[in-house]
């Protein structure tokens, strides 16, 4: 199988969230970019055939789980030579598919709601999540699941949002991230993947969040007692795909794949040895 495997059309996937340059043995993480001034990076999907990058025929099932592009900004991923997925509408599994000839591969993947914490991600002030999982902005810490703190002025500005006691007018300045009610960091690189992680994983390590890196995994709890996970990728402000679930109960995609173990299919259609 590891033959086929190598001389065969093959999917694999970088960015926030993988584990290497090119990941194929973990369901992509695909995020819905957040409607802010400097959108997210979007994750990246190859298709290879003898460990080579080809052209391909992309295809997403769900059909409007995701959306693939090449014409992206060249500052996102210069010279990738690959496709771009990111979200559409819908939040769950998806199965990613590559056709080449008479050749297809195939990959799962999952597909978030992106967080954006701070005013430099056009959200005012703190965040605050419902009973239903969703989130929305509140305009102070003490109604506030997670929220930023820093040196700022009184001042808004048409390319950085608002500013004042959350996060300071200045990019790339130093702010610190709170979770109130308690939180874990997942340092990246680590053994445990974003999709595979459970509630239970959750620790009550700190209030004020360490320094972020790109890849880190971030674990809080909320007034009401969810539990949510978040996917690190820090820049101005902390952004990227989360996941949230009820107190007692677990993620659905770590539902979702002990339902449906995720073993990579990377060979389908004709192959000769």
């Amino acid at each position: 199988m590891l033959h086929a495997l190598v001389a065969a059309l093959q999917i694999v996937w970088s960015g926030t969230g993988a584990t290497a340059a090119n990941t194929w043995r973990q369901p992509a993480v695909i995020w819905r970019p957040a409607a802010v001034r400097r959108p997210a990076r979007p994750n990246l999907v190859r298709a290879l055939q003898n460990g080579v990058p080809v052209e391909a025929e992309w295809s997403v099932s769900p059909d409007d789980g995701a959306v693939f592009s090449d014409d992206l900004a060249p500052h996102v991923y210069p010279a990738s030579g690959g496709t771009f997925v990111t979200a559409s509408q819908y939040r769950g599994p998806v199965t990613i598919r590559a056709a080449r000839g008479s050749e297809t591969a195939t990959m799962q993947g999952y597909v978030y709601d992106t967080l954006a914490v701070g005013c430099l991600m056009n959200f005012d002030d703190g965040l605050r999540f419902e009973s239903d999982g969703s989130v929305h902005a509140v305009g102070n810490p003490g109604e506030s699941d997670i929220f930023m703190s820093g040196a700022g002025v009184n001042v808004k500005t048409p390319w950085l949002g608002c500013t004042g006691p959350f996060v300071s007018a200045r990019a790339n300045s130093a702010f610190e991230l709170h979770v109130p009610y308690g939180g874990r960091l997942i340092r990246f690189p680590s053994e445990s993947f974003f999709s595979y992680l459970r509630a239970s994983d959750w620790r009550d390590d700190f209030t004020i969040v360490p320094p972020l890196q790109s890849g880190d995994i971030l674990l809080f709890k909320t007034h009401d007692g969810q539990t949510v996970k978040f996917l690190v990728e820090p820049r101005d402000a902390a952004t990227g795909p989360f996941l949230t679930a009820q107190p007692r109960a677990d993620f659905a995609d770590y539902r979702y794949y002990t339902r449906h173990p995720y073993r990579p299919h990377a060979v389908f259609g004709s192959h000769h040895e």
